[in-house]
């Protein structure tokens, strides 16, 4: 939690919220479509979404006019095929040309062959209110790959303001049959506190305070910070 804000070993700043992305996803529209429980491999995801459209329902809302909930996509399954040494090494010499990634961009096609997103996806963005989150948060698609503030894009975008609650569910970016990587490596990031070398003694005091436990509880109940998420 604390490596975004540690340079040469010395700690700058102090998180308030870390987490990872994942498949966020409507628990009744599964049940609907008869899926008993989230996939864990990719030809399982495959088949879900082979389910969830032959019941007449949008498998996946994506925001395709912004590029970056895309990109989710191919650079998870990089990883999942090629490891994380796969991304790292590419982030070194720039080259995307390997067998990894070309395997990545090929089961990405597995899933656009099935033609798996909402109508006009490509013209949608992701927080207005007819964007990715909010079809999720009206129940207008089973699925999205996005991070930990989902729940709470969701709910503000959606027309109820209060989203899916305790009918969204949560599972990690399934494993490739035959992969490198590992279920346990994701995508993430979080929102933190960096302080001035001149800053008042009082900044710590406060920063002390916000982040206190008790504190960081009110938060979570308001959805400003999503606690820890467990599979369901």
């Amino acid at each position: 939690a604390v490596q975004p804000f540690t340079v040469d070993g010395k700690i700058y700043g102090v998180p308030f919220d870390v987490g990872m992305v994942g498949f966020w996803y409507n628990k009744d529209l599964f049940a609907k479509a008869g899926i008993t429980a989230p996939p864990t491999t990719w030809a399982e995801l495959l088949t879900t979404v082979s389910k969830i459209k032959a019941a007449g329902i949008v498998p996946i809302a994506l925001a395709g006019k912004e590029k970056w909930p895309g990109h989710f996509y191919w650079a998870y399954l990089a990883m999942r095929v090629g490891g994380l040494g796969a991304l790292q090494k590419a982030a070194e010499d720039g080259n995307f040309d390997t067998p990894d990634f070309i395997a990545a961009g090929q089961r990405l096609k597995e899933l656009v062959d099935l033609q798996p997103f909402q109508k006009g996806f490509l013209g949608a963005d992701y927080s207005s209110p007819d964007g990715q989150a909010a079809t999720m948060g009206n129940g207008g698609a089973a699925m999205e790959l996005m991070g930990q503030w989902a729940p709470s894009v969701q709910a503000s975008t959606s027309t109820s303001k209060k989203g899916l609650g305790d009918k969204l569910g949560y599972f990690a970016f399934p494993a490739v049959d035959g992969g490198k990587g590992s279920v346990a490596e994701a995508f993430g990031g979080g929102n933190g506190f960096v302080v001035g070398k001149n800053a008042p003694a009082s900044t710590l005091d406060f920063l002390k305070t916000l982040l206190d436990v008790v504190n960081q509880r009110k938060s979570a109940a308001t959805g400003a910070v999503l606690p820890t998420v467990k599979d369901a």
